[in-house]
């Protein structure tokens, strides 16, 4: 949690996110592909993203992501 909490200010920084916004911003929706803990913090996680992006965002298994042709695209 070092770096990422400010209990000074009671703000959560978000590091590397910053740089990629206006990506995001262009984007239609969210894909998140993880496995094992990943997955379970992408699944609890995936609510406050769909807050703050107003985009939908899905979240997959790596290994299910993996064994179907899913579009993929901007």
């Amino acid at each position: 949690m070092r770096g990422r909490v400010n209990f000074t200010t009671r703000k959560v920084v978000l590091g590397g996110i910053k740089d990629y916004i206006s990506e995001i911003r262009r984007c239609r929706r969210l894909i998140l592909i993880a496995c094992g803990t990943s997955y379970h913090s992408a699944v609890a996680t995936r609510q406050l993203l769909e807050e703050l992006s107003e985009l939908p965002v899905m979240v997959e298994l790596a290994s299910d992501f993996l064994d179907r042709s899913t579009p993929v695209f901007r």
